[in-house]
């Protein structure tokens, strides 16, 4: 299922993909200002500055790619920086909010960026990307996006941990209503 799920994603091509990526992104200071904010070890006030800059760094970034200010670089490239900047955003912010909280949620949750990244890459690089000529061609690009998905969600899997709502689930079956 998982597998499937994570495919049907992929088919959505690069230009969904990168929507969908994205638009993930840019929730991520959310939590911290909502659900989160009491258990990050972080202030209001730190709690904003930190989404203004993430939410700064990521505008100049998607702004960068969608607005053609990498055009000069060539498809490849362009692509690498833009992908490079996201990628180096959500592992700078993945590893702030570690640093600040140790939080497990912040350690559970840290195989999203590694999807992320893997999926934009697989994606773009892929025979539903953006280039005339895929540098993974038709079926590979199926291929390598499924094991990519199955060995995320194994390291995800092995990075949860188990809540009390879980260990009273694991323990006493599921509640009925």
């Amino acid at each position: 299922m998982i597998v499937v799920s994570s495919l049907l994603i992929y088919w959505s091509s690069w230009l969904y993909v990168d929507a969908a990526i994205v638009s993930m992104l840019i929730g991520l200071p959310l939590l911290l200002l909502g659900p989160y904010k009491g258990s990050t070890g972080m202030s209001r006030a730190e709690a904003a500055a930190f989404s203004a800059v993430y939410w700064a760094l990521l505008a100049v970034a998607v702004a960068a790619w969608h607005l053609g200010w990498l055009s000069g670089l060539g498809d490849v490239l362009s692509f690498l920086a833009y992908w490079l900047a996201l990628a180096a955003i959500q592992i700078f912010a993945f590893a702030y909010l570690w640093a600040k909280s140790r939080h497990p949620d912040v350690k559970a949750a840290v195989w999203i960026p590694i999807y992320n990244i893997a999926l934009a890459a697989i994606s773009y690089f892929g025979s539903l990307g953006n280039l005339s000529t895929p540098a993974i061609p038709y079926p590979l690009d199926y291929l390598v996006w499924a094991a990519a998905a199955l060995a995320i969600y194994y390291l995800a899997v092995n990075l949860a941990y188990e809540t009390p709502d879980l260990r009273e689930v694991r323990t006493g079956g599921l509640p009925v209503e």
